[in-house]
């Protein structure tokens, strides 16, 4: 069986209060986003996995998977500005 994985990361986090979407804030050494993403890519079930993340986050979603190689990671699509 072939599974896919979408990664819906195009949100702000408003209410946490930082200035930096909290999927590119830093958990230990990686962005969360990143652990997502090791996580998703190392389980052999994934065939591919799809990011979506915000209209203005290409800077930000570069330096989190930074040094990331695989087949299976399609490239990132934009996601809407809001959920409506």
């Amino acid at each position: 069986m072939r599974v896919a994985a979408v990664i819906v990361a195009a949100g702000r986090g408003l209410r946490l209060g930082e200035t930096v979407p909290k999927q590119y804030l830093r958990l230990g050494a990686k962005a969360v986003l990143r652990h997502g993403l090791d996580t998703f890519l190392a389980h052999p079930a994934i065939a591919s996995v799809q990011v979506v993340i915000g209209p203005e986050d290409g800077d930000a979603y570069a330096v989190a998977t930074e040094g990331l190689s695989s087949d299976r990671l399609r490239a990132p699509v934009p996601g809407a500005e809001s959920r409506a």
